[in-house]
């Protein structure tokens, strides 16, 4: 998937989104400077791209937690958003 999807990233790229979000997991806002995923927003199962606009930094918790939900689903399933 990640080869047929639109976009790409750098090391670089993921180094500027670790600084943008201080070093903090993008859901539970944990300290992430021993160990984090990165995650795709909008899943590539469900037509997101691989590129750096795409994504986000999660704990390995939150990343196992979120799977291949869309950000809505994600997000209603955290209490950030009422349907």
């Amino acid at each position: 998937m990640r080869r047929a999807a639109e976009g790409t990233h750098t090391d670089e790229d993921i180094k500027a989104l670790f600084a943008k979000q201080g070093g903090k997991c993008a859901t539970c806002r944990k300290n992430i400077r021993d160990a984090y995923d990165v995650d795709h927003v909008m899943p590539l199962s469900k037509g997101g791209s691989n590129g750096p606009d795409n994504l986000q930094l999660l704990c390995p918790t939150c990343n196992r937690k979120k799977s291949t939900k869309r950000p809505d689903e994600w997000a209603q399933e955290n209490g950030r958003l009422f349907v």
